[in-house]
């Protein structure tokens, strides 16, 4: 439930949701397009990832409103980490594991920001995360620094961060949930 009283079913993505997560990515803006980059956000995307869900190692993660199958938040979780991004967590002194640790990346609909919708969907994301026994959750290939709102949410979700790199040049902040098996999904730490 959101703060406003809404109510939203949180569930894995399946092959039938194909239309609908087609439509949800067509119809982000061209802002909330520039801070995601896991995947395209596109029709034909869309249906690849729907045809290939159950060979997928990947935990995707769709919220609808109660009643509707319209879909209004993405979390897309991987537990394969590329070498690139290990690298640099190396850097920081965090060893990540496939399979132990995982990266995610959040997608929010444009009328559903800044109502609560994307920490309620994060909380659900790590809480499921938490029961699979992962170890550490990083984000997938940081966050822009100048995306302040994402910011705000993921450190009162309880993600730190760490330092700034630059990729394509845009300036972008690792930011990491540690220990997320031994802690209360949520819990802000300082």
């Amino acid at each position: 439930m959101l703060p406003d009283g809404e109510n939203f079913t949180m569930r894995r993505l399946s092959e039938n949701d194909a239309d609908e997560f087609a439509q949800f990515l067509k119809s982000l803006s061209a802002e909330t397009r520039r801070f995601y980059r896991p995947h395209a956000l596109d029709e034909s995307e869309a249906r690849r990832i729907c045809a290939l869900i159950h060979t997928d190692p990947s935990l995707r993660l769709i919220a609808t409103p109660e009643g509707s199958n319209q879909i209004e938040a993405y979390v897309l979780a991987e537990f394969e980490i590329p070498e690139d991004e290990k690298g640099r967590y190396a850097g920081y002194g965090i060893v990540l594991e496939d399979g132990l640790d995982c990266r995610i990346a959040p997608a929010v609909a444009d009328r559903w920001q800044d109502r609560g919708l994307g920490s309620v969907m994060l909380r659900y994301a790590l809480a499921a995360l938490h029961r699979l026994g992962l170890r550490h959750v990083v984000l997938f290939g940081g966050t822009q620094a100048g995306n302040s709102r994402a910011i705000h949410v993921y450190r009162k979700l309880g993600f730190r961060p760490l330092e700034t790199f630059e990729t394509k040049g845009i300036e972008n902040i690792d930011m990491w949930i540690p220990e997320l098996a031994g802690r209360v999904v949520g819990e802000t730490r300082t």
